[in-house]
């Protein structure tokens, strides 16, 4: 289950978080982290994973909450290796095995769901993720 009580104190967002947590569930099956929102920056972060605590921070301005937030669930399913899809290898953040399969499990999410929200969301980032086409070719193991 994904713990949304530090979220009450921003009551505008925390019907649209549950919502989207449970869209993932119903992809992945059931998670087990907290969800915490923080109004201070950290230098363009839009979410952060903290695997020690399984405690996700997303940054109260960002404008794809929804996508962070699917983003920052991936990343507390698991981490991969290297992959042969890597589009970007040469890029150390972008190429990182666990940001893959993050981005990865993103697209899935958006794709399988057909949530409007995060596919216009996904839509604006789209050079960090893999078109449509590159996606439907990607073995994508959840």
């Amino acid at each position: 289950m994904v713990d949304m009580s530090d979220v009450s104190r921003y009551p505008e967002k925390l019907g649209h978080l549950l919502r989207i947590s449970r869209l993932v569930e119903g992809v992945v099956g059931e998670l087990d982290c907290r969800v915490e929102i923080w109004d201070g920056g950290l230098g363009g972060c839009q979410g952060v994973y903290l695997p020690s605590s399984r405690l996700i921070k997303l940054w109260s301005g960002s404008s794809y909450l929804a996508l962070v937030l699917v983003h920052e669930l991936a990343h507390s399913l698991m981490k991969v290796g290297h992959s042969s899809w890597n589009k970007w290898v040469d890029d150390p953040y972008l190429g990182d095995g666990e940001e893959l399969f993050a981005r990865a499990v993103v697209q899935h999410v958006a794709t399988v769901t057909g949530d409007r929200t995060l596919n216009l969301q996904l839509d604006t980032v789209r050079e960090f993720h893999w078109t449509p086409e590159e996606f439907s070719r990607m073995e994508v193991l959840l």
